[in-house]
């Protein structure tokens, strides 16, 4: 069974004189929406990251950590004062939702600038043995294969996997604070975070 994550997005915003999280995700309406415990919600969110990488999820929460990727830390929980739209979703996924947690742009970047290394192994054609022992990821490979011209190996390859999150929060900076160059999305990157979880 798969693994799949669900990412939300929010930005710290004084309001009415009080500093308080509020979304900074996109909705739109869920065509499917039925009311009731099992219905589906009324709206679909537009998230910054959905696909479906157990590299970014092992150095997120430690899921599905097949690379033996050291996380940027333990699953801390739903942050205690997060926005009533995600507080709503957490509470629909229930106890599907597992591995919750939440990190800022700081601590994303923080952790990037680490340079991330990636454990793989499989089997590799000849025509590409060179790339791993270069660094390289090859084009393709296999976790078993009884081919003779294949070879079994194993490589680490330095990787930015959290870029995507990284870009996308900076993105949304751009439209939560007005803020459209990196020096000025800085300012700001202790006020940006992602929350998340992960449903099998």
């Amino acid at each position: 069974m798969g693994c799949d994550i669900h990412m939300y997005v929010e930005g710290k915003r004084t309001i009415e004189g009080e500093n308080i999280w509020v979304s900074g995700d996109y909705y739109s309406v869920n065509p499917h929406f039925t009311d009731g415990e099992d219905g589906e919600q009324k709206y679909r969110i537009s998230p910054i990251y959905d696909s479906r990488d157990y590299r970014l999820f092992a150095v997120l929460a430690g899921v599905r950590n097949y690379s033996e990727i050291e996380p940027i830390a333990e699953s801390k929980g739903i942050p205690d004062d997060c926005c009533p739209e995600i507080r709503e979703a957490y509470e629909y996924w229930s106890s599907d939702g597992h591995s919750h947690s939440y990190f800022t742009l700081r601590e994303l970047q923080d952790y990037a600038a680490k340079n991330i290394k990636v454990k793989y192994s499989g089997y590799v054609h000849e025509s590409e043995k060179q790339k791993p022992l270069n660094g390289e990821c090859p084009s393709s490979w296999c976790q078993w294969t009884n081919a003779p011209d294949h070879e079994f190996m194993e490589w680490e390859v330095e990787e930015n996997i959290l870029e995507p999150i990284i870009e996308g929060l900076k993105k949304r900076a751009s439209e939560l604070f007005w803020r459209y160059d990196d020096e000025q999305i800085q300012k700001y990157s202790n006020d940006l975070r992602v929350v998340f979880w992960f449903d099998n």
